[in-house]
């Protein structure tokens, strides 16, 4: 089942999170090795300057970077593994190999600023998500051929437009619209049995979605809890089923029923 996956962003080996989303290439010349140890895969992205940079637009692109791959990870099945200090906006400088470094590089700082306090609490947020709504922490994967056992709950992927992922679709080179929606099992108590909605804009531009109904009662409400494009995720605006809304770029949106 899911409890047998651990999912990850960032590990020991590797960028930090912050780091993910500030350099494209490893900077390991303080290890004392001319670069060449860690690994050279690395899948970090600078979005267009390597490094610190006081540039406000390039600042808040790699902090939404960080918003949203905490919470791939964390609206995901399965055990999610965090890097220490990554919730505390932790940096090596680029170093994906700080194992010798027993120095500013390779310490945790424990003085946060102000956007670092803001991804603390960002990311107990969605902790709080996570801990308050069973249909995230399924112990058993849903079997789409038998619905009678759908347990935890039916699970339904879809495109924005609301119309069902067909199986060839899943092949796309280029999905950039995604929802999904999780219905847990009636076995519940009603307090746990909150449908989630999970919407997510990976493109550059703002995306209308459709917003759909509650399979089981028809609900029409989705309170959302969660909003990547807000500093702090809290959010507690309504959607209705039937309608539409814009989803931000680059931005994931959840919300229960």
């Amino acid at each position: 089942g899911p409890l047998s996956t651990v999912n990850f962003v960032t590990c020991h080996d590797g960028f930090t999170l912050t780091d993910l989303v500030s350099y494209n290439q490893k900077h390991n010349e303080a290890n004392g090795e001319e670069n060449r140890d860690g690994s050279d895969h690395n899948l970090g992205f600078n979005f267009g300057v390597e490094g610190p940079t006081d540039d406000p637009e390039i600042r808040d692109a790699r902090y939404r970077a960080r918003r949203n791959l905490i919470g791939t990870l964390l609206l995901s099945h399965g055990v999610p593994m965090m890097l220490g200090g990554d919730e505390l906006s932790n940096t090596q400088e680029g170093n994906n190999n700080a194992y010798c470094q027993d120095n500013e590089i390779g310490w945790l700082q424990w003085e946060l600023d102000e956007r670092a306090q803001e991804f603390l609490a960002f990311v107990r947020h969605i902790l709080s998500i996570r801990n308050s709504h069973p249909a995230l922490r399924p112990v058993r994967y849903v079997e789409s051929e038998h619905p009678a056992l759908h347990e935890p709950g039916m699970v339904t992927w879809k495109d924005a437009d609301g119309s069902e992922l067909l199986p060839g679709e899943w092949a796309r080179e280029d999905p950039r619209l995604l929802m999904v929606t999780i219905d847990p099992a009636p076995t519940l108590t009603a307090q746990e049995r909150s449908a989630v909605l999970i919407m997510i804009n990976a493109s550059n531009d703002d995306a209308e979605f459709h917003v759909p109904k509650l399979a089981r009662n028809g609900s029409t409400a989705w309170t959302v809890e969660l909003d990547t494009d807000q500093v702090s995720g809290i959010s507690s605006v309504v959607l209705h089923g039937g309608r539409t809304v814009t989803i931000p770029s680059c931005s994931i949106l959840m919300a229960t029923a």
